[in-house]
């Protein structure tokens, strides 16, 4: 029996991105009532690895292929955001596809009131102002002057010996420091700390160090910060920012992308 869309991103999240990707496409060419679900559910793991072959131009016409097609039907696409709407805004960014025109004509293929059809409204209206970089996941203001620490939850337990702190308590405190971009202190408390046990903080971390032309240190908290990233959805199989970002895509070598697209990632890696 063929393997369904959450099996298929199971098998790559053990490792077998590459894989996969013919059954991937093969779900997604199919047509039909009962395969609604799981076309778009297929795309979404698609999508999510061509991310990782900087395949931009290929996963965005994905998307507008997918929505128009099955927005107008009762299909679960039209409860998602991600990756569909990340396809459309990375395409723009690196190659050069505009999005905001696409993500208008596109909400008119699903109910105005969807969550797919709210978020490509409001996309719409918010690149006429705003740019595409911005609206990716995990953009930060690299390189910006930090704001200050007061008032913010977890900044108290700066001066605490970290060490004696739960856990909870430790992540509001590197929330902290990522909320107000204070990475001098992020990166001293790194040093004598550890890796952060967030996958948004290490994140931010690396894109500092791109930022600051310390590319080693930031290869080697992303090759680090893979056993940190935990899917949200089913059909989550690799973190889009690393390679949708281009303050971070400097730290993506060969290595890295390799890491990523060979070892298991997620629960599969905890099953290991």
């Amino acid at each position: 029996m063929a393997e369904n869309a959450k099996q298929l991103a199971a098998r790559a999240r053990s490792g077998q991105f590459r894989e996969v990707l013919p059954a991937l496409r093969a779900l997604v060419a199919k047509d039909g009532p009962r395969a609604l679900g799981q076309r778009a559910q297929a795309a979404a793991v698609l999508i999510s690895i061509l991310f990782w072959q900087d395949a931009f131009a290929e996963a965005a016409d994905l998307t507008e292929e997918l929505i128009t097609a099955d927005g107008p039907r009762d299909s679960p696409i039209r409860d998602e955001d991600e990756p569909f709407s990340v396809a459309l805004l990375a395409a723009e960014v690196h190659a050069g596809q505009p999005a905001a025109e696409r993500c208008a004509r596109l909400a008119s293929s699903v109910p105005p009131d969807s969550v797919l059809g709210e978020r490509l409204t409001w996309l719409a209206a918010e690149l006429a102002d705003r740019s595409a970089v911005t609206l990716l996941p995990n953009y930060s203001p690299w390189g910006e002057p930090p704001s200050p620490l007061d008032g913010v939850i977890g900044a108290d337990y700066l001066d605490d010996d970290y060490n004696e702190l739960k856990p909870n308590q430790q992540r509001a405190l590197w929330n902290a420091l990522l909320r107000t971009n204070q990475f001098e202190r992020a990166w001293d408390l790194h040093e004598r700390v550890g890796l952060p046990p967030q996958w948004e903080v290490c994140v931010w971390l690396a894109g500092w160090c791109a930022t600051l032309d310390r590319t080693d240190e930031g290869r080697r908290l992303l090759l680090a910060a893979h056993d940190l990233w935990w899917p949200y959805a089913v059909w989550d199989c690799l973190p889009p920012d690393p390679v949708v970002q281009p303050v971070l895509r400097v730290l993506v070598t060969d290595e890295v992308r390799e890491h990523y697209l060979t070892h298991p990632i997620g629960p599969e890696r905890e099953k290991r």
